[in-house]
């Protein structure tokens, strides 16, 4: 059972609403990927409450339509996706901003609006450094003149921090002072432009935008361990953001494995003393990544005790419960918890050499979330 814990999301929220203040920016919140695994309707039916959240941003129209049919009726950021007619149809209909990334796309919304004569809004991404999506320096100019037109409201425009995990912000300051250069330009032909590129691994940076755009923190997970000490070294009070999410299951099956015999696919876990061990319903098909099984970070929490994870198949994960004293089926396990260090998805994360959103996010969506 996934549970989304709705006290802790809006005191996470509260939590960065003091520095969004603090930056006279907006919040806008990201949903995307599922809202980071926690799933879209949950999340909305807590932010849509809130005075608080400005704008959703999400990937694609089915994620859009999901934030719509959950009562969300403000600011909603479709990040970059394909200008097909269809979608630019269905983001007019459902009144959703769009991303301009390329001259590409751009021309692609001025055909649609001089054949519809149908209104839409557009955030242009503006590429700082990252190389993936976004319009270069080179082609600001030409994108502007392709978007004024009187069906087109260029709202905002936008880019992404790509290096913000670790204790130096040198290279975000970099792409900060590179993004502000390359808007001025924009703001010559779109004055009232809204800008946003600080995101969960850059709030800490003086620099000021009018949204901030929050993904993981708002979820309490946190990026690295560089990232949360550099965060709560300029905002001790982030000392107290929490992880939202937690995912249990129950013990399907007990049993003995001998000493010799091997457990699970490939000969590769032998023991060389008796073991007892749990089986539970749950495996990487769910987004239990294999990858959380190895080194010593892949345990779970049954009856206040740490065990350490077997092995994750695609259905099952099998656990070492020999140190348990008491443990029966239908007994509860935790694969990740906020009150439990060791399984909390951030120290999950570091374990692999990634971030807790990793794991999150790849959570299967048909898995029910519940608010509590």
């Amino acid at each position: 059972m996934l549970q989304i814990n709705k006290k802790t999301f809006l005191s996470n929220l509260s939590l960065l609403l003091r520095i969004a203040k603090k930056n006279t920016s907006q919040l806008a919140i990201v949903a995307k990927a599922n809202a980071y695994g926690h799933g879209i309707i949950p999340i909305i039916s807590i932010i849509k409450e809130s005075e608080d959240v400005a704008m959703v941003c999400v990937k694609d129209p089915d994620e859009a339509l999901m934030v719509r049919n959950a009562g969300w009726d403000k600011s909603l950021l479709i990040f970059a996706y394909e200008c097909s007619h269809n979608f630019l149809h269905f983001a007019s209909s459902q009144n959703c901003s769009i991303t301009a990334f390329s001259l590409e796309s751009a021309v692609k919304i001025r055909e649609f609006v001089d054949t519809t004569n149908k209104s839409i809004t557009v955030h242009i991404e503006i590429e700082s450094g990252m190389n993936r999506l976004g319009v270069k320096e080179a082609d600001i100019e030409k994108i502007c003149k392709i978007l004024s037109n009187r069906f087109i409201s260029v709202h905002g425009a936008y880019s992404h921090c790509y290096d913000n995990r670790r204790a130096c912000t040198k290279n975000m300051r970099e792409q900060c002072n590179y993004f502000n250069q390359r808007t001025e330009k924009i703001f010559s032909h779109f004055p009232f432009i809204k800008r946003h590129i600080l995101a969960s691994g850059g709030i800490d940076l003086p620099f000021f935008y009018d949204y901030l755009r929050i993904g993981s923190l708002i979820y309490g997970l946190w990026k690295s361990e560089e990232q949360m000490q550099r965060l709560i070294l300029t905002s001790p009070f982030m000392k107290d953001l929490q992880q939202v999410l937690q995912w249990s299951t129950t013990v399907l099956h007990l049993h003995t494995v001998n000493p010799g015999e091997h457990i699970g696919y490939g000969y590769e876990t032998i023991f060389d003393k008796k073991k007892k061990v749990a089986i539970v319903p749950v495996g990487y098909s769910d987004g239990y990544i294999k990858l959380i099984q190895k080194n010593d970070h892949g345990k779970v929490l049954i009856n206040g005790t740490y065990c350490r994870l077997i092995a994750i198949n695609m259905n099952f994960t099998i656990i070492d419960v020999t140190d348990l004293f008491k443990i029966s089926i239908g007994d509860t396990v935790w694969l990740t918890h906020p009150e439990h260090q060791l399984i909390t998805l951030s120290q999950m994360g570091y374990g692999i050499n990634s971030e807790g959103i990793v794991i999150a996010a790849g959570i299967k969506e048909s898995i029910p979330r519940m608010v509590i």
